[in-house]
């Protein structure tokens, strides 16, 4: 895979990169957002009842993005009679090198974060202050994109519920309350902002 071809995508193993990417320095860190969707519908009973059970789905990797109108725009060809979208801005912690960025984040909980020790960060290529992170939080997502792709986010983060106004019509989107705590993440910011000028 040449450097050119990576645009957006989920690293699974954080002790092996895609060909032609270098572990590279951790130039900085801060603050970022990724953007996440599902979908929920009610399970089909049989002979036109619903059960009243909420199933909720989403399509892995492809519900993850920097742009949340590239989203929007997936969900309008996905919708379809009862189904409602939830559209989440994820705090994500980005790390950035010269060539690539490491975006970190969860799509569970309202302290992202949180089991990361104080203090505990370790090492200076992306990889290694990554895997000094994830060993503590399970079901991180890491994804890797070109350097300068991830952004500073406007705040606060939000989440979104779609509401149908009709066939023809785009989703309309509700705003939901949002309940996030970001005094962990933004430990985790200066901690490795810390660790990386101790160098």
């Amino acid at each position: 895979m040449s450097d050119a071809q990576i645009e957006w995508m989920r690293l699974r193993n954080l002790d092996q990169l895609p060909g032609g990417v270098s572990d590279e320095p951790v130039l900085t860190s801060f603050l970022s957002k990724v953007f996440h969707y599902h979908e929920g519908r009610n399970v089909y009973a049989g002979r036109d009842v619903y059960g009243g059970n909420w199933s909720t789905t989403y399509p892995g990797d492809a519900s993850f993005h920097l742009d949340k109108a590239f989203l929007k725009a997936q969900i309008e060809r996905q919708r379809k009679q009862g189904s409602q979208f939830t559209l989440t801005e994820l705090p994500a912690l980005a790390l950035m090198g010269t060539n690539y960025d490491l975006m970190l984040f969860q799509t569970w909980g309202s302290e992202p974060f949180k089991r990361v020790p104080r203090k505990d960060i370790s090492g200076k290529t992306m990889l290694e202050v990554a895997r000094s992170i994830c060993k503590h939080e399970k079901w991180l997502n890491t994804f890797i994109l070109p350097s300068g792709k991830s952004w500073r986010p406007i705040l606060p983060f939000k989440t979104f519920c779609s509401v149908p106004q009709g066939s023809d019509c785009s989703l309309g989107w509700r705003r939901l309350q949002n309940k996030y705590d970001l005094n962990p993440i933004m430990v985790l910011v200066a901690d490795v902002t810390l660790h990386l000028n101790e160098g």
